[in-house]
């Protein structure tokens, strides 16, 4: 198969998903997006991991990527950024990263939340398990 088409049928996974989700959830009106949830302790130190961790990418992708120690054992060699190109996929990565620990610091300051706010870091998550299937089929 393509590797484009396999890599746009990877990349829909998500989106797909999520779709299902919404739809489901708007269904059950158990589930209903705007239904507060309560910010339990298994949640709560969940959500400071993936905060702590979203907090130093962005600093660690813009400022240290070339000294992060043993950064090439985890993702392979990093190419040198030396075109428009890869400085903007680098600034893109950070702000992504920025933004998403921003979002999980203000659910992280609630007792409760509405549920929809729990779908960044469920999102997060789609779109990893989507990264670990490319890698999958990564020859």
């Amino acid at each position: 198969m393509d590797g484009k088409l396999v890599t746009m049928a990877l990349a829909a996974l998500p989106y797909v998903g999520f779709g299902a989700l919404i739809l489901y959830c708007r269904m059950n009106t158990a589930l209903d997006l705007n239904n507060q949830m309560e910010i339990t302790p298994l949640m709560r130190k969940a959500l400071h991991v993936h905060f702590w961790y979203f907090i130093a990418c962005p600093i660690m992708i813009e400022v240290f990527l070339d000294a992060v120690p043993g950064l090439n054992y985890i993702v392979g060699t990093m190419p040198p950024a030396t075109t428009n190109g890869g400085h903007f996929l680098q600034c893109l990565a950070a702000e992504n990263f920025f933004v998403t620990s921003v979002s999980l610091g203000f659910i992280l300051n609630q007792s409760s939340v509405p549920r929809w706010a729990l779908m960044t870091p469920f999102a997060q998550l789609a779109w990893n398990l989507k990264n670990h299937l490319s890698w999958f089929f990564i020859p």
